[in-house]
């Protein structure tokens, strides 16, 4: 299963959020982001965001989804617009542009 961060991310990108985003909503940097995204994305054999948002919405609350008894992340998110070229390899920071 997901981890307990990996699970606040992934809630963070159900809800449309960027890694840039999600790492100040956390308090950690985009790089950590990166890092779980590529963890669950192996974890759920997926490899964009779109397709970890269809696959936990698919998933919902089967016992063998990678959530917690609470019910799925993204259970209320079926409208959230999500950017499918943009994958988790994709991060912007300050530090990247100089």
């Amino acid at each position: 299963g997901l981890t307990a961060a990996e699970r606040a991310i992934v809630e963070l990108v159900c809800d449309g959020l960027t890694n840039p985003q999600i790492a100040e909503r956390l308090t950690i940097s985009p790089r950590t982001v990166q890092g779980h995204l590529l963890k669950v994305f192996r974890k759920l054999d997926v490899s964009t965001r779109a397709e970890l948002v269809s696959r936990v919405l698919r998933m919902g609350n089967r016992e063998d989804a990678p959530f917690d008894s609470q019910g799925s992340v993204c259970a209320s998110q079926t409208s959230t617009v999500i950017d499918t070229n943009q994958t988790v390899n994709h991060v912007s920071t300050k530090e990247e542009k100089r």
